[in-house]
């Protein structure tokens, strides 16, 4: 891996809970997965790299990046909105947040992170792609 701004990575990400991982749960307030972004009207969603933290917030429990924009509206009115990227921690899945199942590859992220912070970034961009 080069430096922060010499290519793209992906990371294996989960974000919902077990029971709501079909297509279309995204409408399912606290359990299903974070809006589809062409379901909100946007291209992708952006992650700040100011890292904030919860160390006693069960499923976050630590570090985590707040993922913008902050809430997003469906056709029908429903609304989502504060979705942070964390790693899978100590309760099994999320409410829609996009978590990183394997501890050491978070820690490779907020290492990344921090490499954009250091370089003025406020913000990257966060595509979010679904299987299928």
């Amino acid at each position: 891996m080069g430096g922060p701004t010499s290519s793209s990575v992906t990371l294996i990400a989960t974000s919902c809970l077990l029971r709501w991982q079909q297509r279309g749960d995204y409408d399912q307030v606290a359990k299903g997965p974070i809006l589809r972004p062409d379901k909100v009207g946007i291209q992708h969603y952006w992650v700040a790299t100011t890292p904030e933290w919860m160390p006693n917030v069960p499923g976050i429990a630590g570090e985590f990046f707040e993922i913008l924009p902050t809430d997003g509206s469906l056709e029908d009115g429903m609304r989502r909105s504060h979705f942070w990227v964390h790693v899978d921690a100590n309760y099994p899945g999320s409410a829609g947040c996009p978590v990183i199942v394997n501890p050491s590859a978070f820690d490779d992220f907020c290492k990344r992170i921090a490499e954009f912070k250091a370089q003025g970034i406020a913000k990257i961009p966060l595509q979010i792609d679904y299987p299928g």
